[in-house]
This record gives structure tokens, sequence and C-alpha cells, in this order.
């Protein structure tokens, strides 16, 4: 199985030599997505909290954590409904969730979808460095 670090749409978007004015439309439409995603989102979460975080990584295979001292110390389960489940919205309320709940990296799983795909549901492990 091929395993790979995802990065943010909107920061590929940035990244990519694109002029200010439209990597900053891109930002800003990706940004608004995501904040009406955790608006309508049902998040449910699982097991201990910390103090907030500023930065988090999303990560979709174990082995793509950027260290090897780490413990799980929860899990956070997301559901959204379509159209603002699009991956960088899911990405983006998954790291917003995991933040607040004083994550390093949330390991994304188990995306599913239900009712003719107009849900989706995700899982992701919270993941704090030793």
């Amino acid at each position: 199985m091929q395993s790979f670090f995802f990065v943010p749409f909107f920061l590929v978007a940035m990244n990519m030599g694109a002029s200010s004015c439209a990597s900053s439309a891109v930002t800003a439409t990706i940004v608004e997505k995501i904040a009406e995603g955790r608006r309508t989102a049902l998040v449910n979460h699982l097991g201990k909290s910390f103090p907030r975080t500023d930065s988090v990584y999303a990560v979709y295979d174990a082995q793509n954590i950027p260290t090897t001292k780490y413990e799980f110390f929860g899990e956070i389960f997301l559901s959204l409904a379509r159209p603002a489940a699009e991956p960088e919205v899911i990405e983006g309320v998954m790291v917003l969730e995991a933040k607040e709940r004083g994550a390093n990296a949330v390991l994304l799983q188990d995306i599913s979808f239900s009712g003719s795909m107009w849900q989706v549901h995700t899982r992701g492990r919270l993941i704090r460095y030793k």
C-alpha cells in the first residue's frame, strides 16, 4: 500500500507560483468552506484533552508521523453533509478539532459515505508527541 503525506490544497495553491491575488482568493475560499464545515459538522470526541496547540499535521498513514516518539490519546469522529464534505474541508475541520484538543498530529482514517453519499463520516486518531 502506498503511503503519502497529505498537504492541504490551500498550502499547495499558495506555493505553486500563483499570483498573490489568486492564491489569496483560493485560500479565502477554502478557509470559508472549512469554517462553514465546522459550523455544520457533527463532531464527537473520545479520550483525553490537552491545552490547545497552534499547528497540527494531518497524516493518512502512521508511517508518515514526523517522529517515532508519540502517543495516541483520543479519537475524533466527524460527520459532514455534502456538498460541504470536500477533501480539503474534511481535513481542515479535523485539524481545527485536533488543535482544540491539544494534538500535534491527527491520523485520518475510515472515510465512509452513507445516505446515497450525502453524508461523509471520518475518524481521526489524535497524536501527541512525547
